[in-house]
């Protein structure tokens, strides 16, 4: 495999200049590993307080995903998951919403030395997020936090018949819509 294995930093320096244009700022070093299967991911916050999240897993399944929206942000006492952060859903269930279809996962061939398969997931975000950041609205993303895999779908289990007493839920970052100026 002559492929960086880092595949959230490669894309980064490939998505940078597209995504630094919409105000995007990087929120974490996308070099850094996390979990047992050399998982990374690139993590880009606008200025009105979007985020989006590209990851890769080449080991484990090899694809990659997009997540979006507000950080649900959690503690715990589980030693490997003192903090962590949820998003609001995955980046297609909000793009559905606007009429725009992007694929729920992307397949990595981890020997793309092209970075092909990132190029198709970068092309897929220059088509549908400007649309997106344009029109999303703080209801929009209260609608796909409801919906199967949101935020609040996962936040309802842990509360009902999941319920996890090592996690605990501290919060949602601010989200301000986009004002139109006619």
């Amino acid at each position: 495999m002559d492929r960086p294995i880092r595949l959230a930093n490669v894309f980064h320096e490939m998505a940078w200049p597209f995504l630094s244009s919409l105000g995007f700022e990087l929120q974490n070093d996308p070099n850094q590993f996390g979990g047992a299967y050399l998982a990374t991911r690139a993590v880009y916050k606008s200025q009105n307080g979007f985020f989006l999240i590209v990851g890769f897993e080449p080991l484990d399944g090899s694809d990659a995903g997009l997540m979006c929206g507000r950080s649900w942000n959690y503690t715990s006492d589980i030693p490997e998951l003192r903090r962590f952060e949820r998003f609001s859903n995955k980046y297609p269930v909000l793009a559905k919403r606007f009429g725009l279809e992007v694929p729920g996962r992307y397949k990595l061939d981890v020997d793309d030395v092209e970075n092909t398969d990132m190029q198709g997931i970068l092309d897929d975000l220059k088509a549908t997020l400007p649309t997106i950041l344009e029109r999303v609205t703080l209801e929009d993303l209260i609608s796909v936090e409801k919906e199967e895999h949101g935020s609040q779908w996962h936040q309802e289990r842990e509360q009902g018949e999941y319920k996890l007493t090592s996690i605990k839920f501290m919060g949602i970052t601010p989200f301000e819509e986009k004002q139109n100026v006619d």
